[in-house]
């Protein structure tokens, strides 16, 4: 389930009953991009870069040519009321057909049942620092995964981020668990963004061919009990779609089912692909409901490599994964004119014709 909000610049309402009518008048016409719409992106990028590119807003030159914004909110406690003051200090007026509030400048609150200033019930608190989540990760994750020969790598970015990376080196390369975090409020929220994936071990000459997509990511389709900690307002794929943490207390909960996931699900299928044969005899079962093998570039050019002998129906069918994930095929059919040109001749041993 997804909770969205509307924005737009004028005219301004002056009663909800006014709002209600402006928002059918205006919500499908088109318009010139507004200045004040890359500004409030501009804005909210820079107070929550953690977002990245999951904001409908995505980059200024995406937003789009119509008269009112959409944004689809994920978060109300702490990016919600910041979205509403950034907008109404720019003179926009903040529609959320939910709640039955129309937030307009001035700083005023409009609803069925009259105008009010508008006043936050708390302050947004400030985000506060990781301190606990590695100690606890080290404490409940990595022990068990390192028993299947991953090894811990931390990255921090900031003092609000972290990245929790598990490596183990296989005939095939290098295969990938990640748990990212960051902290949203002083002590009070968590999120968790889980991904997993294989950066194959490709021949420089080979690798060439595969810019940019040298990694062969996993994704994470549903996440069977995990999907208890994804809040109702987020929808879309489980690895697209951070998990709040509310408090320190249901870390532990959450590491513990984590780990009991990945073990169950997630490591059996990177324990099916650790080699270039596998790999490739597994990827012919795609696509799956639960955990995909993602149909980039490296997934054709390994196959190149291993002489497929069914490498064009075998490059069909990749398309035809994109389609079904969302996907340009692009990137994919860049790869094969290259590997189909007479000037490209590989010296690593393994072109057409030979056997996997």
């Amino acid at each position: 389930m997804s909770y969205v909000i509307h924005i737009w610049d004028q005219p301004t309402p002056t009663s909800w009953r006014e709002a209600q009518v402006l928002f059918e008048r205006l919500w499908d016409q088109r318009a010139a991009l507004n200045p004040k719409f890359v500004e409030l992106a501009q804005r909210m990028k820079a107070a929550f870069p953690e977002y990245g590119d999951e904001w409908d807003f995505g980059s200024p030159h995406d937003l789009p040519n119509e008269a009112v914004l959409a944004v689809d909110i994920h978060d109300l406690t702490v990016f919600y009321p910041r979205l509403v003051d950034a907008a109404v200090e720019l003179g926009l007026s903040v529609y959320d057909d939910s709640s039955g509030e129309c937030f307009v400048p001035g700083r005023w609150r409009l609803s069925p049942e009259g105008c009010e200033r508008l006043a936050w019930s708390s302050p947004a608190p400030a985000p506060a620092k990781l301190p606990d989540v590695e100690h606890r990760v080290r404490a409940l994750v990595h022990p068990r995964l390192a028993t299947h020969g991953f090894r811990l790598d931390i990255e921090r970015s900031s003092p609000v981020t972290m990245q929790a990376h598990w490596l183990r080196d296989v005939p095939l390369g290098q295969q990938r668990i990640s748990l990212g975090w960051k902290s949203r409020s002083e002590g009070a929220l968590y999120e968790a963004r889980t991904s997993a994936g294989m950066r194959p071990a490709l021949p420089a000459e080979l690798g060439a061919v595969c810019n940019p997509q040298h990694m062969i990511d996993l994704h994470i389709i549903h996440a069977g009990p995990l999907q208890r900690f994804v809040s109702p307002l987020r929808s879309g794929p489980y690895d697209t779609t951070p998990v709040e943490i509310p408090n320190a207390s249901q870390l532990d909960e959450f590491l513990a089912a984590t780990t009991d996931w990945l073990e169950a699900e997630l490591l059996p299928v990177l324990d099916q692909c650790q080699t270039l044969p596998a790999l490739l005899a597994y990827d012919l079962g795609e696509p799956r409901q639960a955990i995909a093998v993602k149909p980039y570039q490296a997934n054709l050019a390994l196959a190149y490599w291993a002489g497929d002998a069914d490498f064009e129906r075998r490059f069909e069918l990749l398309v035809q994964r994109c389609v079904h994930h969302n996907m340009t095929p692009y990137f994919l059919k860049t790869t094969h004119r290259a590997l189909q040109e007479d000037s490209f001749q590989p010296v690593f041993g393994k072109g057409p014709g030979s056997t996997a």
